[in-house]
């Protein structure tokens, strides 16, 4: 039913996926019930309305407009965006700063995205680190399996569809001290 205050009419779906609240959500303006007045959320109280937590990606991905998508769509649900070009670079990255997630292209220019999360993983053997997620249009079971293999968390095929990728994320990132389920990351079981 909808729900009135001000001039904002917002309908909201019984059967809504989690992934479209959240976007709703945050492109709203909460509003003091006594008053009926627009008043802009602090960070901490639309992440309790989400129910999430805002997350710093690393972003590894070569192609402009698929850069600009991407971070348009994690910026659009409060979460932080660093952007890597290559594999190297986000290795670089990884060293440097702590991430909750990595988006990683799986054909990056100079070490590809499978090979930098090999190399992730061997360089930090006692790190369980960020869920990497492969982003790729090679969407074949062999692509699959040597993502899986390489210790990705997750795979998605482009072009990224929003839900799936804000699902995925919540998912991997709220998966406590258990490791993710083959089956909710998309990767095929070993």
């Amino acid at each position: 039913s909808p729900v009135m205050a001000a001039d904002l009419v917002c309908l909201v779906r019984v059967d809504m996926p989690r992934s479209e609240l959240l976007c709703a959500l945050n492109a709203l303006r909460v509003f003091e019930p006594a008053t009926g007045h627009a008043e802009e959320a602090g960070d901490d109280a639309m992440d309790e309305l989400a129910g999430r937590r805002r997350l710093h990606i690393l972003v590894a991905e070569d192609n402009a407009v698929n850069q600009r998508v991407t971070t348009k769509v994690l910026e659009q649900a409060s979460h932080q965006v660093k952007l890597a070009t290559t594999g190297d670079e986000a290795l670089e990255l990884l060293e440097q700063e702590a991430f909750d997630a990595v988006l990683m292209d799986v054909n990056l220019p100079g070490t590809g995205g499978i090979d930098a999360a090999k190399l992730y993983k061997v360089a930090n053997p006692q790190c369980k680190g960020p869920p990497f997620i492969a982003l790729t249009a090679d969407v074949t079971e062999q692509t699959r399996r040597a993502c899986r293999e390489a210790g990705m968390a997750g795979f998605l095929g482009k072009p990224i569809e929003t839900a799936k990728l804000l699902d995925t994320l919540n998912e991997l990132t709220d998966s406590g001290d258990e490791p993710p389920s083959v089956e909710r990351a998309n990767l095929p079981p070993p």
